[in-house]
């Protein structure tokens, strides 16, 4: 059996330093596609520091630069950020259900791996916390990548 090791970590972040480098990169990818809104993710949000919220960085093993980051809360002490803009439905609002927010992942050649890696770290840290569900709210066409990974639309007869 051959071993292969990946050339980045991802770990819950702890530090400010963590932090700073998660802001970092979120304000960069959003930047990208929604400029204005980009401007306030130049620093942590309120979100990032309740109890409810666990951060993920992955960052390279050769210099340390961030590569993806993603934010996961749970339902279990309060309703989701999702729910101040929709109604979920019933058997969400009665489950615990997690959502992950502020996933971004840089470009370049490991993109892809370290945005399957993060996943699977949301979805590990989501079974550990015997979570039922997890969702995601995306703007086209990002909505096309999550339905990939066999996500599930929750409102399918909705029109965009």
């Amino acid at each position: 059996m051959k071993i292969e090791y990946l050339p980045f970590t991802i770990e819950r972040v702890r530090t400010s330093e963590q932090l700073a480098q998660c802001t970092r990169l979120r304000k960069d990818r959003y930047g990208r596609h929604l400029p204005q809104f980009a401007l306030k993710l130049a620093f942590p949000e309120s979100e990032d520091s309740r109890n409810r919220s666990s951060i993920f960085l992955a960052t390279s093993k050769t210099d340390g630069s961030p590569l993806a980051t993603s934010r996961l809360q749970t339902n279990v002490q309060a309703p989701l950020p999702l729910e101040q803009a929709i109604f979920l439905p019933e058997y969400l609002r009665i489950s615990r259900v997690a959502e992950a927010t502020r996933f971004v992942v840089s470009g370049g050649p490991q993109a892809r791996t370290v945005r399957s890696a993060v996943l699977k770290q949301i979805y590990l840290a989501c079974a550990s916390l015997q979570v039922e569900w997890i969702v995601i709210g995306a703007r086209p066409p990002l909505e096309k990548l999550y339905l990939s990974l066999m996500f599930q639309d929750v409102f399918p007869d909705a029109s965009l």
